[in-house]
């Protein structure tokens, strides 16, 4: 599939893991520096991020820019049993990739791990291409809805403190797109 940046007309392939094992094998040391510290010390990221590639490749996002031979982006999912309900959804990163890993029923859902944006395009808009691209590899393996955890803002300087319960409420970001945008619209940053 083939989109443009929001900030450019420059083409972006979009491509999955499955289909470009090379790219994916490069893009493996090329998003180290964009994860702050703490994330780097994980307790249980290890087992399951591990089984991302070859086991789930074709889930595996990566956004190519052919005219510079350079991955700009790359979407990390693994695919798990969800029933749909509140109290079923997987708290954090770690619950949805563990039970990925320990339940030996089928998937039914993809939890986006990962939506990493190499340095030099971070605040391009890519971001957005890439969770669009997750969608679309979501619904394509029949495992809507895509399910992202996320992590509160400026967790990256504040470590050590602790989140607040109503500053983390369990909540889930469903993307309903069918397929990705021939264009990707720009969407204006308004000021703080």
């Amino acid at each position: 599939m083939r989109a443009s940046r929001p900030s450019s007309a420059d083409p972006i392939e979009v491509l999955t893991a499955a289909q470009r094992p090379d790219l994916w094998e490069r893009s493996r040391s090329l998003f180290e520096t964009v994860w702050p510290e703490y994330n780097m010390h994980g307790n249980h990221t290890g087992k399951y991020f591990g089984t991302l590639y070859p086991k789930h490749a074709r889930l595996q996002v990566l956004l190519y820019d052919a005219s510079r031979d350079s991955i700009v982006g790359r979407g990390r999912t693994i695919p798990f049993r969800w029933d749909g309900t509140l109290e079923d959804l997987p708290a954090g990163i770690d619950a949805p990739g563990l039970r990925a890993i320990d339940d030996p029923e089928p998937p039914t859902a993809l939890s986006a791990l990962a939506a990493e944006v190499a340095e030099d395009q971070q605040g391009s808009g890519l971001s957005g291409l890439i969770i669009t691209s997750m969608t679309a590899v979501a619904r394509g393996a029949g495992l809507a809805p895509l399910v992202a955890p996320v992590r509160p803002s400026w967790k990256d300087r504040y470590p050590l403190t602790p989140a607040r319960p109503r500053d983390l409420q369990r909540a889930t970001a469903a993307y309903n797109v069918g397929e990705l945008p021939r264009r990707v619209i720009p969407t204006p940053v308004c000021p703080m």
